[in-house]
C-alpha cells in the first residue's frame, strides 16, 4: 500500500501459483521437522565424528530436529540433545550413493539449547 500524489491509495496483490506456496526453495533448507528414523540412524552412526569434530565426549547423543538441503548429495543440520538441558547442532554432507562415501560431519556448534534455531 502507498499514497499517490493525488490522494489515492494504491494497493498492489502478488499472485503466486499455489504449488509455489508449498514447496521448499529450490537450492535452499527444509523447514526443521522432528528427526525421524533415518535421521535418527545417520545421527547415531556419526556420534565418534561428531566428539572428535567438537573436542569433546557427549552422554547423549539423541537427534531431536532436522533440516535438510539437496545439493549434489544431501546437507543436514541437526540438533542433537547431548546432556539433560545441553544440545549440538551437528552438520552433516551425505554424498550421493554412486559416490561410494560414507556420510561425513562437516561441522558442530555445541552449548545449544533447544530454543536456538537450527
Amino acid at each position: 500500500v502507498s499514497t499517490q500524489s493525488n490522494g489515492l491509495l494504491k494497493v498492489s496483490f502478488l499472485l503466486v501459483p499455489r504449488y509455489q506456496l508449498i514447496m521448499p526453495l529450490v537450492g535452499g533448507y527444509t523447514d526443521p521437522k522432528p528427526a525421524d528414523a533415518d535421521v535418527h540412524h545417520l545421527t547415531a552412526s556419526l556420534k565418534g565424528d561428531a566428539e572428535a569434530k567438537a573436542g569433546k565426549q557427549f552422554p547423549l547423543f539423541e537427534a531431536v530436529h532436522y533440516k535438510s538441503q539437496v545439493v549434489a548429495g544431501t546437507n543436514y543440520s541437526i540438533k542433537v540433545k547431548v546432556d539433560d538441558n545441553d544440545y549440538a547442532h551437528v552438520r552433516v554432507f551425505k554424498p550421493l550413493p554412486h559416490e561410494n562415501r560414507g556420510p561425513e560431519v562437516t561441522a558442530v556448534e555445541v552449548n545449544k539449547s533447544l530454543g536456538d534455531a537450527l
